[in-house]
């Protein structure tokens, strides 16, 4: 079985790396997207120890609430259909967000949950 790997696009912002995987024996192709959440993630960790910016954030009339990496919202999108910027994926959206498999995605402990869109 021959399958090459070929990166086919870079994504220097986000720090995402496309790749195709192509298997000659089959003529299939797929692809992969890799990215490194990490520095995220250690954000995320940092703020939701420190719970003090969570009520000045509030006091000042925004909080951050989640940042998730853009390789995490490529999975959110593959896996469970959710785009996180359309609105009427919010509910949906905020229901992981609760979930404890992606508790590393906020910043706060604080729960909230968003309505259906109508």
């Amino acid at each position: 079985m021959a399958t090459t790997k070929s990166l086919i696009a870079y994504d220097s912002v986000n720090n995402i790396e496309q790749y195709m995987h192509y298997d000659e024996d089959t003529d299939e192709a797929h692809f992969e997207s890799v990215g490194d959440a990490t520095p995220v993630l250690e954000f995320n960790r940092m703020i939701a120890n420190e719970g003090d910016i969570w009520k000045k954030g509030v006091k000042a009339d925004f909080a951050l609430y989640a940042k998730i990496p853009a390789i995490v919202q490529m999975k959110l999108l593959a896996e469970k259909g959710i785009d996180i910027y359309k609105k009427e994926h919010g509910n949906r959206l905020s229901k992981v967000l609760e979930d404890p498999d992606y508790r590393y995605l906020k910043t706060t402990s604080k729960r909230h949950i968003i309505k259906a869109y109508d």
